[in-house]
């Protein structure tokens, strides 16, 4: 299987981007061709929306109004609170947000009925890369599918990519799940009506990919030396 160096180096620099801007990062656990049991998140469903930084969020006190705020997420992934100072909330969603909120204001005061509210979104991109007109990454709309996605990079490169073998990598929880989608299929097949999720990288390959964990390994895995990278890997 022959992919570009140009390609490989390329998405060796988004994925560093993507995951935090530093190529090392932590072990995830497992082996380059281990894979987790949990399902690849579902096609048609819209995936989770987590908080990252750049969304500016607020957070509302039902009855104390004097401690509202409203504020961006800082680029190490805190807020500031009155009462309990500076707290993480990157990677939550907001219904785990209000659960911790409540949490760490139980003993601070009554009734802490605490909202959280998303008014902007600040980072909420994914990249395609591979055989495509304009790699790059995109700007997600509400409920963006794989196909969408790819059109709005200008299309496949029609003298090249393989339709047949298209990546699709999520991040989960501190884990990366991989999945082949096949785009040569009626358009009324689950792979049209992927959702995207914030992060998500879409490779198209092209040739073909027979083994999904081994071109993982040698093109993701092997390019970035310090993590030991988890993945769930389905292909229809």
């Amino acid at each position: 299987m022959t992919i570009r160096y140009a390609s490989s180096r390329a998405l060796l620099v988004i994925l560093g981007m993507l995951t935090g801007g530093c190529v090392a990062g932590p072990s995830f656990g497992g082996g380059p061709d281990e894979v987790v049991t949990r399902d690849f998140p579902e096609t048609g469903i819209r995936p989770p929306v987590y908080m990252t930084p750049g969304d500016v969020i607020s957070t509302e006190f039902l009855y104390w109004p004097e401690l509202d705020v409203e504020q961006q997420i800082r680029p190490d992934g805190k807020i500031s609170l009155q009462l309990v100072g500076h707290i993480d909330v990157s990677g939550l969603t907001v219904e785990e947000m209000d659960e911790h909120l409540h949490e760490i204001y139980a003993d601070k005061i009554n009734e802490p009925q605490i909202t959280t509210v998303v008014r902007s979104f600040g980072n909420r991109r994914a990249y395609i890369a591979g055989e495509v007109t304009n790699p790059g990454f995109i700007e997600l709309t509400d409920q963006m599918t794989a196909l969408e996605a790819v059109m709005a990079t200008g299309g496949f490169d029609k003298r090249s990519a393989n339709l047949e073998d298209v990546v699709i990598i999520r991040h989960i929880d501190g884990e990366r799940y991989a999945k082949l989608l096949n785009f040569n299929l009626p358009l009324n097949d689950p792979n049209a009506d992927l959702l995207l999720a914030p992060r998500d990288i879409i490779y198209v390959s092209r040739t073909t990919i027979d083994e999904v964990n081994q071109w993982v390994d040698q093109y993701i895995n092997r390019l970035i030396p310090s993590p030991v990278w988890t993945y769930t890997v389905y292909r229809n």
